[in-house]
């Protein structure tokens, strides 16, 4: 809804001057009010089922899913010397 807002402003002579009013409130919701106390509140209640969503999903936007990393998706440095 704040996108349709912000791209309507742009039909109308001095318009850009609604888009401070869109930022200041994706601002707020993005860090000061919204996420930052609900994701809190998910992690206290739900642990460590809600981070490993967390490290799936996006935080605001409804984009793809995220694949998880596992200790097997990091690949090591053989760091011990020139191979003989």
């Amino acid at each position: 809804m704040l996108i349709g807002f912000a791209v309507y402003s742009f039909a109308f002579h001095g318009g850009w001057i609604a888009l401070v009013g869109q930022g200041v409130t994706f601002a707020s919701i993005w860090k000061i009010t919204g996420i930052p106390a609900t994701e809190a509140q998910a992690l206290r209640s739900k642990g460590d089922r809600y981070r490993e969503y967390q490290q799936t999903m996006s935080t605001f936007l409804p984009l793809p899913r995220k694949k998880r990393r596992t200790p097997s998706d990091v690949t090591t440095i053989d760091t011990s010397g020139p191979a003989a």
